[in-house]
């Protein structure tokens, strides 16, 4: 593995495991301003350690080229999936601008964030982070990602059961 290999798949680990950081305070400290703070901190730094990682991949596996990107991608979701498609590379790209935009707006106008939005972002986040982990990410990243949905779920029902009653 070299210095490029190391870099992106250290900077997509760290976008990872932010964002379950992230899910983790929210769902421990809820809405408080303590806990917003935090989980924003850690939207934000996902954000930033996800577009190295794109930044990397794209200087060090694909020489800028946006043509070898999408080779890449039809000969991984093919390889993975049997489907012969790079389409994968533009959900990606989505995915990227999504963030983007929910990182700015969570900074400059965060009353636009609502519940309805939020759940919906979650349901894409999910989907993408699955999908590379899972799906097309090595065994082990398979692993560990199906051991922290049990995980999550668990401090989810804790915080829920020690949650005081009004």
């Amino acid at each position: 593995m070299d210095f490029g290999d190391v870099l992106i798949a250290v900077t997509v680990r760290v976008a990872v495991v932010t964002y379950v950081l992230r899910i983790v305070v929210e769902m421990t400290m809820g809405r408080e301003d303590a806990g917003q703070k935090a989980s924003r901190m850690l939207w934000t730094l996902g954000l930033g350690s996800y577009i190295v990682h794109v930044l990397c991949a794209f200087h060090f596996e694909h020489d800028w080229s946006h043509s070898d990107a999408y080779e890449h991608t039809v000969c991984v979701t093919l390889d993975k999936v049997g489907w012969n498609t790079g389409i994968g590379l533009y959900f990606n790209y989505l995915f990227t601008l999504l963030w983007l935009a929910d990182v700015i707006i969570w900074w400059k106008r965060p009353e636009l964030r609502t519940p309805k939005v939020f759940w919906v972002l979650h349901a894409i986040y999910f989907f993408m982070i699955f999908n590379a982990t899972v799906v097309f990410g090595p065994p082990v990243w398979g692993v560990l990602a199906i051991m922290t949905f049990p995980c999550l779920f668990c401090i989810w029902l804790i915080c829920q059961l020690t949650e005081e009653s009004p």
